[in-house]
């Protein structure tokens, strides 16, 4: 099973570390394997570098997605795609406080479906593969080429 954790980045903070997104990388593992007084600094930091994802303006917009996707549906608040056809592959996305929260299995076609959407929705989203240690923008960010 593959997990991503999905933030939304600020634009200023994406836009400045694009390409260094390892340091947010970092910033979010440290956070999870820390404790006590060093895990409230780093949620300050994360708090300051994300915007929090609003459940209301997350649901409308899934709540779109759905009706134009027979694959997908939503039970208890999470979405899932599931596509059994050449290669199965299944995908949830759940809401977190602060957060989204992608699982899938089988091949990469439900979670990429996901990944579209959300990269439709807004171009500062960060997925995180905590497992295997890597992140990436859903939407590359386009750099400005001065001549």
């Amino acid at each position: 099973m593959r997990t991503y954790i999905i933030y939304l980045i600020e634009n200023e903070f994406a836009r400045h570390y694009y390409g260094r997104e390892y340091m947010f990388f970092n910033l979010f593992q440290d956070y999870e394997q820390s404790e006590g007084d060093k895990k409230k600094i780093l949620r300050r930091q994360i708090n300051f570098v994300t915007k929090k994802i609003h459940a209301q303006l997350f649901t409308s917009f899934m709540e779109n997605q759905l009706m134009e996707n027979k694959d997908c549906y939503m039970e208890n608040g999470v979405y899932y795609i599931r596509k059994r056809n050449v290669g199965q592959s299944e995908a949830s996305l759940g809401y977190r406080n602060h957060s989204l929260i992608l699982h899938a299995t089988g091949t990469y076609e439900c979670e990429t479906i996901f990944f579209e959407w959300l990269r439709q929705w807004n171009p500062y989203f960060l997925a995180l593969d905590i497992t295997k240690e890597r992140c990436a923008w859903l939407r590359p960010i386009k750099q400005r080429l001065y001549v």
